[in-house]
């Protein structure tokens, strides 16, 4: 316009973890659009992810933000293809968009952060000196149905300081993204389950200030050398990892004119690192895909009745169910996240930091 280059309305803004992710996978991008390989897909975060995809038998590379509904991701309308020739301008083209973001963040002086500490690694880990002034104790206040149900207080390991900072920053709703108004969408008689929150970020590009972000590198790494275990009732652990297969499945849509080959995954979304479980005996099961980041020091009781609620029978062992899930019946995927589901509306009405420390 007026001789000078102007944006159009096509296109998405990844965050530094994003564009990270996506680097870090160029050269397997590649691999996978050379050989025209349509069930290739990175997950850039829990609501993007790059793919390709084949129109007119010409492969492209899709980088897209999906939105789930009725327990499928679909794709929304940010996004954009590239074809095979504008993918390898942008992957030759990485490096230097790397070296230009790097000049945005804010940089430290270097005697301030270890030499192999990169400065999006400082952005993300905790400091010490900041973990040490944080209360060490948060809250959740419970409603079931619109009426108070109890108050539950939660004491954070220091051994977890990504996740337990994690957890305390959604308790204190940093930026408005916190547990309150999240709903308890699992009981049972080893664990409470919430549903934790569907975004970390409302801000333009999704930059997070949520320690980790939306990458879970951090959150798996202390999985690795935590020395917790699911032992005992009233231990905290945030979700990271989903063992459960899931289905995937291709699917045609119109955009923008086009048609576009998108995957879907079947059977609700990746946990994204904020849902969190509540143990109210030994449950080894969550050894795997949890990360213990604190114990319950009041209010156990309260746990334990929202897990007596009744609830969505698990009917896993209905011939039914095992007909439609081996057939790959999306109903029965559906289905299966509504077991343990409480009737009744459980919600964190109120959460925060409790001041003074242990």
């Amino acid at each position: 316009k007026d001789g000078k280059q102007m944006p159009g309305r096509k296109g998405i803004s990844l965050s530094t973890d994003q564009f990270t992710v996506l680097q870090n996978a160029a050269g397997a991008i590649t691999t996978a659009l050379e050989a025209e390989d349509e069930n290739y897909s990175l997950e850039l975060s829990t609501k993007r992810r790059a793919s390709i995809s084949v129109f007119k038998k010409k492969p492209m590379v899709n980088i897209r933000e999906y939105y789930e509904k009725d327990g499928e991701q679909l794709p929304g309308k940010k996004g954009i293809s590239l074809a095979a020739e504008q993918w390898r301008a942008l992957a030759d083209g990485l490096p230097a968009l790397q070296q230009g973001l790097e000049k945005l963040l804010p940089s430290e002086p270097a005697q301030a952060q270890p030499a192999a500490q990169s400065q999006e690694a400082s952005r993300q880990q905790p400091s010490t000196d900041s973990r040490k002034s944080l209360p060490r104790k948060v809250y959740l206040e419970f409603n079931v149905n619109s009426a108070p149900k109890g108050r539950v207080e939660v004491e954070l390991f220091d051994d977890a300081p990504v996740g337990s900072e994690r957890f305390h920053q959604l308790a204190v709703g940093t930026d408005g993204v916190g547990y309150r108004l999240s709903k308890v969408d699992g009981v049972s008689k080893d664990f409470v389950k919430s549903s934790g929150v569907s975004r970390l970020s409302y801000k333009e590009g999704d930059e997070t200030s949520i320690v980790g972000g939306d990458a879970l590198g951090q959150l798996e790494a202390e999985m690795e050398v935590s020395g917790h275990q699911h032992s005992k009732a009233g231990l905290v652990s945030i979700i990271v990892k989903d063992l459960t297969p899931r289905q995937t499945k291709q699917r045609l849509i119109a955009y923008k004119g086009k048609l576009i080959s998108v995957e879907e995954s079947l059977g609700g979304s990746r946990p994204n690192g904020t849902s969190f479980a509540i143990t109210l005996q030994s449950a080894p099961e969550l050894d795997r895909t949890n990360l213990v980041v604190g114990r319950v020091v009041a209010g156990m009781d309260v746990i334990q009745e929202l897990a007596a609620l009744p609830s969505v029978k698990a009917n896993k062992d209905s011939p039914y169910f095992k007909v439609a899930k081996a057939m790959g019946d999306k109903r029965a995927n559906v289905a299966e996240l509504g077991f343990g589901r409480p009737l009744a509306k459980v919600i964190i009405a109120q959460s925060g930091a409790i001041e003074g420390g242990l």
